[in-house]
C-alpha cells in the first residue's frame, strides 16, 4: 500500500503526494481519491505539479519545512495551489472544504509534501489531525528515504561495475602487447640465463596484475550473483597439477619449500575446472606471501569419506584469535606491516570462500597464533553415483609434429595486434594482421584462415556482427573464430554463441591455452 491510500484509510478524501529531488523539479509522485468515480479526475491532477520557486502553497510547505492547515478552504486559498485555469478547475471539481499540507523530512531533508484534502465527508481539520498527519509523515519519509538510499546504492553498484569493467578492459589492452613481447623475448633469449631470470621476474609481475584484475571482477560478479560455474567431472589431481604450475613461480621467487600429497587413487569431483584451480592457486600465493622467505608450504589432497578435502599449510606469520573469525572478510588483512610490503588487495581469501560456497563446500581457517603459521581447509562434495550428471570429461590434445595453419588477427590496438602476429610466426604459424571490422571481413574471404583471433571493440563493425559475416560465408565453414576482449571470462556467453564465436579468450592472451586450441585444429586437418 503506498503512501497516498493509507492517507486515504485515515485521514482524507484525496490526497497527492509531491516529491523533491536535488537540482531537480517537484515530481508529483501519487495521487489517490477514495471515490473511484474520480480517479481519472484525481490523474489529471497528477499533471499539474508545483514550481519549487513559486508561492504555491505546496512550494512554500517544501522550502520552509512547515506544515500549513486550511480548516475552511476559500477561493482564495485554493488559488495558492494552482498555477493555471485549467488547474483550478480540476480543483474545484474535486473538491476541497478543508486541507493540510505537511512536509516529509528525513535526515534534516525535506523530501516533499503530502497534501490530505476533505471533501465529500465534510470533515474539517483540527489540530489533532494536524499532528496525526504529520506523524503519518515522518514514516513515509523514513520509508521513502530508505528507498532512495536502496536506489542509490544500487546506482552506485552498478557504476562500480562498469567502471571495474572498463578499467579490466584499458589495463588488458596494455597488458596483451607486453605479455607478447615478453614471451617473444623468452623464446629468443632462452640460451641466456641472465636475461632469462630478468624476464622471469617481469612474466610474474604480468601475471601479477592479471590476478589482481580477475579478483576484482570476480568479486563484482560475485557480489551480484553473476558468478556462473562451468561444472564438469574432473579428476583432481589434474587440476591441482595445473594449479602448483600457476603458483610455483611466485613459491620459488620467495624461495620455499613445497611439499605435495596426492591420492595414489584418482579422486572425481563436479566442479568448474578454472574456478576450483583457482581456489588452490590463490591458497598456495597466500601461503606464499605470508610466509618469509625460505619457509616450508604443504599440500594435501585427499577423500574423506564423501568430501574431497585440500588442505594448504604453512610456516608463516600465523593468525591472531581475533583475526580468525573475520580473516575470510572484504579487504582484510593479516599481519598489516608485512601484508602491506607484499602488496595484494585483500580479496583473495574473500573470493576462494566465495567460490567455495558456489561449489557447495566450506573452508575453515586454523592458526595456534602470531608466528605459528597456519593451515586452510577446503571441503567439497566428492563425486559419486548420485551426484547430478556433469559434463563429459574433457579430453586431452593429441600431440602434432607440423603447424602449417593459417591465422588472422583482428585487433585495432597495433601493438596488440602485430606482437601477437610475431609471436603466433615465431611459433611456426602463418598469420596476417587487420584492424578493423570491414577489412576483417575482405581478408578472411580471400584467405580463408583456419582461425581467426577477433578483438569485440572494433572501429566500423564489432567482433559480434564480423564473427555474424564469417559464418554467413561457406568458404569459411571449418573456421575458428575465437573472441578476444578485456572484459573477462564471464561476458555474456550466449551472445558469444550466438554470433558464431567458438572460443572466448581474455587479453592478455595466454599463448599456452590458445597453442591448446590450435593443436585441435591441426589434428582436425590432418584427419581429414
Amino acid at each position: 500500500m503506498n503512501v497516498a491510500q493509507l492517507a486515504l484509510l485515515s485521514l482524507a478524501d484525496w490526497c497527492v503526494v509531491d516529491l523533491v529531488e536535488e537540482d531537480k523539479p517537484v515530481r508529483r509522485a501519487a495521487v489517490a481519491h477514495v471515490n473511484p468515480a474520480k480517479e481519472a479526475l484525481i490523474h489529471e491532477f497528477q499533471r499539474y505539479p508545483p514550481q519549487l520557486n513559486s508561492e504555491n502553497a505546496v512550494a512554500k510547505v517544501i522550502r520552509s519545512g512547515r506544515p500549513e492547515i486550511f480548516p475552511e478552504v476559500s477561493d482564495g486559498v485554493l488559488e495558492t495551489f494552482v498555477s493555471e485555469a485549467e488547474h483550478l478547475r480540476i480543483l474545484c471539481a474535486l473538491g476541497a472544504k478543508s486541507l493540510m499540507v505537511v512536509p516529509l523530512i528525513a535526515q534534516n531533508r525535506t523530501l516533499g509534501t503530502i497534501t490530505f484534502a476533505a471533501a465529500e465527508s465534510g470533515r474539517r481539520y483540527r489540530s489533532s489531525d494536524l499532528n496525526l498527519a504529520t506523524e503519518l509523515a515522518d514514516h513515509a519519509a523514513f520509508a521513502i528515504n530508505n528507498a532512495r538510499l536502496h536506489s542509490e546504492v544500487q546506482e552506485m553498484n552498478l557504476r562500480k561495475d562498469e567502471f571495474l569493467a572498463m578499467l579490466a578492459h584499458e589495463l588488458r589492452n596494455p597488458l596483451a602487447p607486453i605479455s607478447n613481447i615478453l614471451k617473444l623475448l623468452q623464446l629468443q633469449g632462452a640460451g641466456d640465463p641472465d636475461l632469462r631470470r630478468s624476464l622471469d621476474v617481469l612474466g610474474r609481475q604480468v601475471q601479477h596484475i592479471i590476478r589482481l584484475v580477475d579478483d576484482l571482477l570476480d568479486i563484482s560478479r560475485i557480489t551480484r550473483r553473476k558468478m556462473a560455474l562451468q561444472k564438469v567431472l574432473l579428476e583432481l589431481s589434474t587440476v591441482v597439477t595445473h594449479a602448483i604450475e600457476t603458483s610455483r613461480p611466485f613459491i620459488e621467487a620467495r624461495k620455499h619449500q613445497l611439499s605435495v600429497s596426492l591420492p595414489e587413487e584418482p579422486v572425481q569431483l563436479v566442479a568448474d575446472p578454472v574456478r576450483l584451480g583457482q581456489i588452490i592457486v590463490n591458497l598456495l600465493n597466500n601461503a606464499a606471501k605470508y610466509t618469509e622467505p625460505g619457509g616450508h608450504i604443504w599440500l594435501t589432497c585427499m577423500r574423506e569419506g564423501s568430501e574431497v578435502v585440500i588442505r594448504v599449510k604453512d610456516t608463516g606469520i600465523g593468525i591472531s584469535p581475533d583475526m580468525l573469525t573475520r580473516v575470510f572478510d572484504m579487504f582484510t588483512q593479516m599481519g598489516q606491516s608485512s601484508s602491506r610490503s607484499q602488496g595484494g588487495l585483500g580479496i583473495g581469501l574473500t573470493l576462494v570462500r566465495s567460490l567455495v560456497i558456489l561449489h557447495g563446500g566450506s573452508i575453515s581457517a586454523h592458526s595456534a597464533g602470531l608466528g605459528q603459521g597456519s593451515e586452510f581447509v577446503v571441503r567439497l562434495p566428492a563425486f559419486t553415483e548420485a551426484s547430478p550428471a556433469p559434463s563429459p570429461v574433457a579430453t586431452k590434445e593429441e600431440g602434432t609434429s607440423g603447424r602449417h595453419l593459417r591465422i588472422l588477427v583482428v585487433d585495432d590496438n597495433v601493438d596488440a595486434a602485430t606482437t601477437l602476429a610475431e609471436l603466433l610466426s615465431l611459433l611456426g604459424y602463418e598469420v596476417q594482421v587487420v584492424h578493423d571490422g570491414p577489412a576483417a571481413v575482405e581478408l578472411a574471404s580471400a584467405y580463408q584462415p583456419d582461425v581467426v583471433l577477433l578483438d569485440i571493440r572494433l572501429p566500423g563493425m564489432d567482433g559480434y556482427l564480423v564473427a555474424q559475416k564469417l559464418r554467413q560465408n561457406l568458404r569459411l565453414s571449418k573456421t575458428i573464430i575465437a573472441a578476444l576482449t578485456g572484459y573477462g571470462r564471464e561476458g555474456d556467453p550466449s551472445r558469444f554463441q550466438e554470433a558464431g564465436f567458438d572460443y572466448h579468450f581474455i587479453k592478455p592472451l595466454d599463448i599456452n591455452v590458445l597453442e591448446r586450441v590450435l593443436k585441435n585444429k591441426i589434428n582436425e586437418k590432418g584427419k581429414s
